[in-house]
């Protein structure tokens, strides 16, 4: 497949994860790598300002009382 291609490929895929309604979150190492348009809106954050969370821990986002039952259900 040539890089075009992935790349097309590829901007296909993110147009479908923002397009959905739901918050699509993908994490790497704990840390934020990906999130749609509705998890910015989730999160408060405008549209087009991933940057503010992406890199971010997602516990970070998680309210500090519900973290130790999010860190179970994670493992």
């Amino acid at each position: 497949i040539s890089n075009e291609a992935l790349r097309q490929l590829s901007e296909r895929y993110r147009a479908l994860i923002d397009a959905l309604p739901d918050m699509v979150c993908l994490l790497a190492d704990g840390r934020i790598s990906l999130i749609n348009a509705a998890g910015l809106s989730m999160l408060g954050v405008p549209s087009g300002q991933a940057g503010q969370v992406v890199g971010r821990p997602f516990l970070d986002l998680v309210p500090e009382a519900d973290r130790l039952v999010f860190h179970r259900t994670m493992q």
